[in-house]
């Protein structure tokens, strides 16, 4: 049996709830980091882009919050670039 496997449906339906449930605040969290490090430095956008793979246009409707913005999965990469970036 593959490790996990012995949860029971409830106890998947609770913890998938609360993934669900603190999504909305972690995204706002993350967009609001994103839109730091963009404004603080004029290219950083484009960097941002390039290091990640993600659209230009993309971050930007993140940011703007127009048109579809990015996932969830799409949002936790820009931020861990803009980590990767600022160390470098």
């Amino acid at each position: 049996m593959k490790d996990g496997m012995n949860r029971t449906p409830d106890q998947v339906i609770r913890q998938r709830r609360k993934c669900v449930d603190s999504e909305e605040s972690d995204k706002e969290i993350l967009t609001e980091y994103i839109r730091e490090f963009v404004e603080s430095k004029r290219g950083n956008q484009k960097r941002l882009a390039e290091a990640s793979g993600v659209a230009e246009s993309a971050i930007s409707n993140l940011l703007k919050n127009t048109r579809k913005p990015p996932g969830m999965e799409n949002i936790l990469l820009l931020a861990e670039k803009i980590q990767k970036l600022i160390q470098d």
